[in-house]
């Protein structure tokens, strides 16, 4: 399984990216960041691969001052893959 995450160094900021993908359709999830990605206050916004552009675009227009990047994450069995997107 592949998906993308959109780390934040601020939760407000996290809760807020989440609930701006809801509001455009955009199905996401807040999920803990992985240790490989750790430069956050601890929570990202999980979304698919497919949905990176609208993700993009919206985090360019919302001015998410804490955004500290986004990652994609391959998980297979027990291993997870973390590597910057």
């Amino acid at each position: 399984m592949e998906y993308l995450i959109a780390v934040f160094k601020s939760r407000t900021q996290v809760i807020k990216f989440h609930e701006k993908l809801c509001y455009f359709g955009i199905r996401s999830e807040v999920v803990n960041t992985p240790r490989e990605a750790s430069l956050s206050c601890g929570l990202s916004v999980k979304f698919a691969m497919e949905d990176f552009g609208y993700a993009n675009n919206i985090l360019k227009a919302g001015g998410y001052a804490s955004f500290a990047g986004f990652f994609r994450v391959k998980e297979s069995g027990h291993h997870k893959i973390v590597r910057p997107y």
